[in-house]
């Protein structure tokens, strides 16, 4: 019965709204594909919600998700390289070219991977020994344009919708810069970065520093997301309309 008037309210309410009426939740490219009650990722969309008030409780959300047009799709496509988003993290803005994805500064193999020979073993260890995370990128910055920063993504794929709030909360942290976007394979990622590079003052201290930053925030996120969240989240297709630009769903806590 909850499930019944959970749809119609619903549908009372996106007849009630378009989607260019309602703001999206952010600006990122979310890729999902309706096929019976299931969210396949395939296809590139953006999303947006309002609240919904059924029987006097709020905070139902409906979700409208529209279709981008190819255009639009091509320039969400081109992903900044992780120093040019470390940049944009740190500058509030985007250098007037892109940073070079590689430099010839030294490096060193560490279990397999080559990354620069001033990150020490021990601050690789404590970045790769956070829970829930995966480390994707890491430069020890070179200059006050190219700044040292890690890049990270959440292990599993489950744990993405939590990577924005992390990242808002690493970029409250003194020291630290976040942002969050879509990373090449479709998946938020996370950037930290730091207003310093090597042979600075406090180069070595902001290191050091970094992976609990980390650690604290990603445990305390995820840990207030799962109380907010004890049930898993099901999602129903309320209205497709003919040439499928338009879908709109509620998604509730099962019965």
């Amino acid at each position: 019965a909850g499930a019944t008037a959970n749809m119609h309210g619903a549908m009372l309410l996106l007849d009630s709204f378009s989607f260019e009426a309602i703001e999206p939740q952010d600006d990122h490219a979310k890729k999902f594909e309706f096929k019976g009650n299931k969210l396949i990722p395939e296809g590139t969309y953006l999303m947006a919600y309002v609240p919904v008030t059924v029987a006097g409780k709020r905070g139902e959300r409906v979700w409208m998700i529209s279709k981008l047009k190819e255009e639009e799709a091509k320039k969400q496509r081109q992903k900044l390289n992780s120093p040019t988003f470390a940049y944009k993290a740190v500058h509030g803005k985007l250098p007037e070219e892109p940073l070079a994805g590689r430099t010839d500064s030294p490096k060193k193999n560490w279990k397999g991977l080559e990354v620069d020979e001033h990150i020490k073993d021990e601050w690789l260890e404590q970045l790769n020994s956070i829970e829930r995370i995966e480390v994707r990128s890491t430069d020890a910055g070179k200059s006050e344009e190219r700044v040292a920063f890690v890049v990270f993504r959440m292990s599993d794929p489950r744990d993405d919708r939590h990577a924005g709030d992390i990242s808002k909360s690493l970029n409250e942290m003194e020291g630290l810069y976040s942002l969050c976007d879509i990373g090449m394979e479709g998946r938020p990622r996370v950037v930290v970065a730091g207003k310093t590079y090597h042979g600075q003052p406090g180069w070595e201290k902001w290191w050091n520093g970094l992976a609990e930053k980390i650690g604290k925030r990603v445990r305390m996120i995820s840990k207030l997301k799962k109380e907010e969240t004890q049930k898993d989240t099901m999602f129903k297709i309320v209205k497709i309309d003919k040439v499928k630009q338009i879908v709109g769903g509620v998604v509730y806590e099962p019965d």
